[in-house]
């Protein structure tokens, strides 16, 4: 009788077995090469990927050391918001013609001959014209007045970034500008500037005084618009400007603007 080891079923349940692990040995082994195929087609197109986007950022830092495009000297210093100690006072500064900026009365004279403010020949820069940011009245602080009492001619500008109305603020400057022995109300123009030039809320406090609403100081108040109206003239300066570092940094400020 023939052992176990030597049944013809045996030997070939054997050989099977051998055959099978046979086919798993070679199946793993194919099975590793395709992985380190596929990882070295990886590592290969990571490389150069890896090498493209370092040829990039060499490129980038090279543009932003040349040209600086993210600096924004109103962003560093945390300014952008700042309706009084940014705003109001740079503006005074490009509208005052004696200023450092060298400019004479270049942004005067085009900020009161553009709307809202249309002064038209009342704007003339013959007089002299004074400039006052945060002029202390008896009717409040004012955020921006410019006068010329020859031309009997005043602008107040009521400065709002995001700030609530105070109560009664329009009125006691509509009051003031009227009563003032100096201006006349046809010559001047009290102005509500804002970022998008919108209206007080019809809720808002700002004409009402000792409980009485200011209709006519309502209908005599001008809405004015940084995105729209300070962009637009200051965009008009640029084109005639000498000084470049006053053009860069006024495209700085439009830039700041275009983030209120």
């Amino acid at each position: 009788m023939p052992s176990a080891e030597h049944h013809p079923t045996s030997v070939r349940v054997v050989a099977r077995l051998e055959q099978l692990d046979s086919f798993l040995q070679r199946y793993r082994s194919f099975t590793r090469q395709r992985e380190r195929s596929r990882f070295e087609t990886f590592s290969s197109g990571f490389a150069r990927l890896a090498t493209g986007l370092a040829d990039i950022r060499r490129r980038a830092a090279e543009v932003e050391r040349r040209t600086a495009p993210r600096f924004n000297i109103f962003r560093v210093l945390d300014r952008e918001r700042r309706e009084v100690t940014t705003h109001s006072r740079f503006l005074a500064h490009l509208l005052d013609p004696t200023a450092c900026h060298g400019q004479g009365g270049l942004f005067l004279e085009k900020f009161l001959r553009s709307p809202p403010i249309e002064l038209g020949e009342t704007a003339s820069m013959a007089a002299i014209w004074y400039v006052q940011p945060e002029k202390v009245t008896s009717f409040g602080n004012i955020d921006l007045v410019i006068s010329c009492p020859r031309l009997r001619s005043c602008v107040v500008i009521e400065n709002k970034i995001y700030a609530g109305d105070q109560p009664g603020q329009l009125a006691r400057y509509y009051t003031w500008l009227k009563r003032h022995s100096l201006y006349e109300l046809a010559r001047s123009r009290l102005i509500y500037l804002t970022p998008g030039g919108g209206e007080p809320s019809s809720d808002s406090p700002t004409y009402t005084l000792d409980g009485e609403v200011f209709g006519e100081a309502r209908d005599y108040v001008h809405c004015m618009s940084y995105r729209r109206h300070i962009r637009d003239w200051l965009t008009e300066c640029l084109d005639h400007l000498e000084a470049d570092v006053i053009a860069g940094v006024l495209r700085q400020y439009l830039a700041s603007i275009d983030a209120l």
